[in-house]
């Protein structure tokens, strides 16, 4: 092959590479669209982490026995009860759907947004959305934990206001350690509780501990999440003075 053919098939290539990354500088980014799912996903989180806590002291059904000795009008209020617990695991159900829909979604588009931008490093988006992935499978586990309970021992309070605060303060800049340090705090206060006297409450007392174990693996995705990020990371994606 002559020497100018070879010179003008190497010029058509390096104005095909250059065309390619000026239509990649171009090309529209779908940044204010990822943006937008960080905080759609972390709203459906603080949703089910409510429900969760309200289902832990509230709706809970009487023994059988209990329910014998009530008269006709506390039936009736027993039983708007319980349809008003069928209608919060309905929307606790569907809520947990809404979430494994909008992290595909999500994930899909961070990675659409990765592929499409050349010139910065957007891999934090990937990252993020599958640390939101791992906590909301824990949290789907949570939500089955919590439906086993039969009825309400003093320590659901407790854990039912601790699910609270981690709703609170459950948003992208949070790393958990003060969370954590908290359930460590709680958990070395149930190890002084008395022994539970009854079958029932030693089971509900075991749900108990099973989420503050579930609880504890949640944040601590969460903390490893920011961990392992990069300084640079943090100044470009949080947009806050650490």
């Amino acid at each position: 092959m002559e020497p100018v053919l070879i010179f003008n098939e190497s010029k058509l290539m390096i104005l095909g590479i250059l065309i390619g990354i000026i239509l990649n500088l171009y090309m529209p980014g779908n940044v204010k669209a990822v943006k937008a799912d960080m905080r759609l996903i972390e709203e459906d989180i603080r949703v089910v982490l409510s429900i969760l806590s309200k289902d832990m002291t509230h709706n809970r059904k009487l023994p059988k026995q209990t329910e014998q000795r009530l008269k006709t009008e506390e039936s009736e209020q027993i039983k708007l009860t319980l349809q008003t617990e069928q209608l919060d695991r309905a929307k606790l159900s569907e809520k947990l759907k809404e979430i494994d829909i909008h992290l595909r979604e999500a994930l899909s588009r961070a990675y659409d947004n990765m592929n499409n931008t050349l010139l910065r490093d957007t891999r934090y988006y990937l990252q993020y959305f599958m640390m939101r992935r791992s906590q909301f499978t824990i949290l789907s586990h949570i939500a089955e934990q919590v439906s086993l309970l039969t009825a309400i021992p003093p320590q659901a309070q407790v854990v039912a206001l601790y699910m609270d605060k981690i709703r609170e303060q459950f948003h992208e800049y949070n790393n958990a350690e003060r969370l954590l340090e908290e359930l460590r705090q709680i958990k070395a206060a149930f190890k002084e509780e008395p022994n539970p006297l009854t079958r029932e409450e030693f089971e509900n007392r075991a749900v108990l501990y099973l989420l503050l174990y579930d609880l504890e693996i949640f944040l601590s995705i969460k903390k490893n999440f920011v961990n392992n990020i990069s300084l640079n990371d943090i100044n470009t994606y949080w947009n806050i003075e650490i």
